[in-house]
């Protein structure tokens, strides 16, 4: 949280030398957004590859109609795919996709986010490619009976 008496039209940084006042401002602006619900996430688009490159996109597509009532999206940027019923979200998957490469280390992916997922009491789920290609019926299924939790359907 954060909690500040300054708004940030209140900063006149316009004749600032520094970026140091403007980032504030900029961030204080996002803080204003994110705290009155304006805010929607939105991450670039990939268009070195195609949709099927990717395995969120193709789980997306396949698990998507399977999913009861929850929507399987791509909104976040700290998971590939999260699980959302209506405005609630219920859970994220990762994969091993663009967001496992752009880690800055294997610890980050293997350890700190999903203990950072932990302490926000975000349920997880992690799916290889390696695996969904070895044994797609399985994979599916696990990924399946994780969303049906998250949406409350068993």
């Amino acid at each position: 949280y954060m909690v500040t008496s300054v708004w940030p039209k209140d900063l006149q940084v316009e004749d600032s030398k520094n970026d140091g006042p403007k980032l504030l401002k900029a961030y204080l602006a996002y803080a204003l957004e994110v705290s009155e619900g304006r805010f929607k996430p939105q991450l670039p688009r990939r268009d070195a590859y195609s949709e099927n490159f990717f395995l969120k996109e193709r789980l997306k597509s396949h698990l998507q109609a399977q999913a009861s009532e929850a929507e399987l999206l791509s909104d976040m940027p700290f998971a590939d795919l999260t699980v959302r019923k209506g405005d609630q979200y219920r859970g994220a998957i990762r994969t091993d996709d663009d967001l496992y490469h752009q880690s800055v280390s294997i610890k980050d992916v293997h350890v700190y986010q999903p203990a950072n997922l932990d302490d926000k009491h975000w349920p997880h789920r992690i799916i290889f490619s390696r695996n969904y290609w070895k044994d797609r019926e399985q994979e599916e299924e696990r990924l399946l009976r994780f969303i049906n939790v998250m949406d409350g359907a068993e």
